[in-house]
C-alpha cells in the first residue's frame, strides 16, 4: 500500500469514528462518547504524524484538502449538536431552579418545626 493509502484509509478511519459519535450524541450516551474520543485523539496524532512524513502529489494534496474540509463539517455538525443540548440542558435547570425557589418559597411548616412562644409543660 502507498503512503497516500495509508494515509486515506487513517482518514476514512476518522470519518467513521465521527459519525460514530454524531449517533450517539443523538442517543445521548455521552459515556462511550468520551471512550470514542480518546480514540480520536490517537487517531488524529496518526493522520498528524502521516501527513509529515507523506509526500504528496498535487492530485492527492487536492483529494486531501477534500477529505478535510468533509472531516471539518462533521466535527462542526457534531459541535452543534452539544451546544444545542448543553442550551437545552440549561434552560430545563434554570426552570427546575426557579420552581424550586417558588415551591420553597411557599413552602408551610409543620408545627413541630414552628417554635414555641410559651412552655407549658412542666
Amino acid at each position: 500500500m502507498t503512503q497516500f493509502k495509508d494515509l486515506e484509509l487513517l482518514y476514512n478511519q476518522f470519518s467513521n469514528l465521527t459519525d460514530e459519535i454524531s449517533s450517539m450524541i443523538e442517543l445521548e450516551e455521552f459515556e462511550l462518547i468520551s471512550n470514542k474520543v480518546n480514540y480520536k485523539e490517537r487517531l488524529m496524532t496518526r493522520i498528524a504524524n502521516a501527513k509529515k512524513t507523506t509526500k504528496l502529489t498535487e492530485e492527492e494534496q487536492e483529494k486531501t484538502l477534500l477529505m478535510e474540509k468533509t472531516l471539518r463539517e462533521k466535527e462542526h455538525a457534531n459541535i452543534e449538536a452539544l451546544e444545542k443540548m448543553q442550551a437545552a440542558v440549561g434552560l430545563e435547570l434554570r426552570k427546575s431552579r426557579n420552581k424550586l425557589k417558588v415551591n420553597h418559597a411557599y413552602e408551610t411548616t409543620s408545627r413541630e418545626k414552628q417554635g414555641v412562644f410559651i412552655d407549658i409543660e412542666e
